[in-house]
């Protein structure tokens, strides 16, 4: 539980966090299956609002952080583009290993390093970096054509069968095929997909700040890092970068970044990103009344 440790040196440093359940699990109401970021956003921006109405907690202070897709959640309630809630008003905004370019490029480059880590040269997964990008760019489209998406999906499938040296059956091809389809047309993935986050983040007017580890294979820093910067100044906003040398998407010591050393890395979460993360909260000043 990595965000419980995040929280514990946060309490340790006199800041008080809430995280919940995403809409669905556990105790929240809703529905998670038809649920997409912006969604997400509304809910990130209720829990603010709740925060600000606490007693022991100071209202101007009060403001959003987000992992991965939720650094996207955070850049949307900071920019007032949570649907219900415009003028959610955060004091500042911090994006932890989070996306700056739209979730299409974000799963290309994933796909590459997620292969990279797993020691496959860029010759033999040049197919299936190919035939994902045809089936990527077959879904941007707001219509979108069934069959050419089943086409992306069934090349793309042939493509990593033919790398891993794996024949499945027909009936289970075309169960894969159907599953996918149904994974890539989802409200949530097409969302993800087409939405740029830097939209977002030029219009945040509060202090950013967005970090990320260089082992990183499912957010790659030196793709989204740098979009985040751009985005921010591009609007006038204030923006401060880190980048931790070595650390994964969970902002663990890793050797390679592979999602498979998740589990079995002791330390859950390393120490210089928790330190960064308190010591600006602790610095940006309270929210300016608007």
């Amino acid at each position: 539980k990595p965000f419980l440790v995040l929280a514990d040196r946060l309490a340790r440093r006199g800041v008080a966090t809430l995280r919940y359940d995403d809409r669905g699990v556990a105790a929240s109401s809703g529905d998670f299956s038809t649920a997409t970021t912006r969604d997400f956003a509304d809910d990130a921006a209720a829990a603010l609002a709740f925060l600000k109405t606490q007693s022991d907690v100071d209202p101007a202070r009060c403001s959003v952080a987000g992992h991965s897709e939720g650094g996207i959640v955070a850049a949307l309630v900071g920019a007032g583009m949570a649907p219900g809630y415009p003028k959610a008003a955060p004091a500042f905004v911090i994006s932890i290993a989070g996306t700056g370019v739209d979730g299409g490029e974000v799963l290309k480059e994933q796909m590459k390093r997620i292969m990279l880590a797993a020691g496959i040269g860029e010759a033999a997964m040049a197919a299936v970096l190919e035939n994902q990008a045809k089936l990527l760019d077959s879904v941007r489209l707001e219509e979108f054509d069934e069959t050419q998406v089943m086409a992306a999906i069934r090349g793309l499938q042939e493509a990593q069968f033919e790398l891993n040296g794996f024949s499945p059956e027909e009936e289970a091809i075309r169960q894969l095929e159907r599953q996918a389809f149904q994974q890539m047309t989802s409200p949530w993935m097409l969302e993800f997909i087409r939405f740029d986050p830097s939209r977002a983040f030029e219009r945040i007017k509060v202090p950013i700040l967005a970090i990320n580890g260089t082992l990183d294979v499912q957010v790659w820093h030196e793709q989204n890092l740098p979009a985040i910067e751009a985005a921010v100044k591009a609007g006038g906003g204030e923006v401060e970068i880190a980048e931790f040398e070595g650390l994964n998407h969970l902002l663990q010591p890793t050797t390679t970044g592979s999602v498979e050393e998740y589990a079995i890395i002791d330390i859950t979460m390393d120490e210089a990103p928790m330190e960064k993360i308190a010591e600006f909260i602790l610095r940006v000043p309270a929210a300016v009344k608007r």
